[in-house]
């Protein structure tokens, strides 16, 4: 009580304030509702889709697309909503990579991690000989 009347804040504020470390954040319950763009989502990851194998000068820019969206489907939508949407979308696409090589702490992480799995916990892992692993 002595803390929110001292700061100006709710007792529930406080109370948050002590239980987090950092800021739980603001998560969405429903996805975000695009009512020009939402017939078009198709066309979009459509046109996408034709690029991925077309040399990169040859690809569709956001402009490009937007240009196409309006000509030839009637869109009567702004330019800065299909920018957003293709930029999503071209990072949901790219492969991600998972580095090789363990730092040494990393390593000892795994290897204690490893260590604590029983016979019935480690799923039928097998080594690199094809043979399983007896823990």
């Amino acid at each position: 009580r002595e803390a929110a009347r001292v700061f100006g804040l709710s007792r529930e504020t406080v109370t948050k304030m002590c239980r987090f470390s950092l800021p739980p954040g603001y998560t969405r319950m429903v996805p975000v509702v695009k009512p020009k763009l939402g017939a078009l989502l198709a066309v979009i990851d459509a046109i996408l889709e034709a690029d991925g194998g077309a040399p990169v000068k040859q690809r569709h820019t956001a402009k490009r697309i937007f240009e196409r969206l309006r000509d030839e489907h009637g869109f009567a939508g702004g330019y800065t909503v299909v920018k957003d949407y293709v930029r999503v979308s071209r990072v949901r696409g790219r492969e991600t990579f998972v580095p090789l090589a363990l730092s040494t702490a990393a390593a000892r992480h795994l290897l204690a991690v490893v260590d604590q799995l029983t016979a019935d916990a480690n799923g039928g892992f097998f080594d690199w000989r094809g043979q399983p692993v007896p823990w």
